[in-house]
């Protein structure tokens, strides 16, 4: 590469790793959760404030 190399990683440079796992875990139970359809407590996964801030038109049918 020619010249100077731009930062890479920014955003994520003072992410504490030590939590990565814990992280996963809780990532993979909420998907099991959305997969199983499991509505009646869907508070496990999401907060009463939650806000979803997915792509524009996602979870919209036309």
């Amino acid at each position: 590469m020619k010249g100077s190399r731009p930062t890479q990683a920014y955003l994520s440079a003072k992410t504490d790793m030590t939590k990565t796992s814990e992280t996963q875990k809780v990532i993979e139970e909420m998907v099991d959760g959305l997969n199983d359809h499991r509505i009646d407590d869907i508070g496990e996964f999401f907060s009463k404030n939650f806000r979803w801030m997915g792509n524009q038109g996602c979870g919209t049918k036309k």
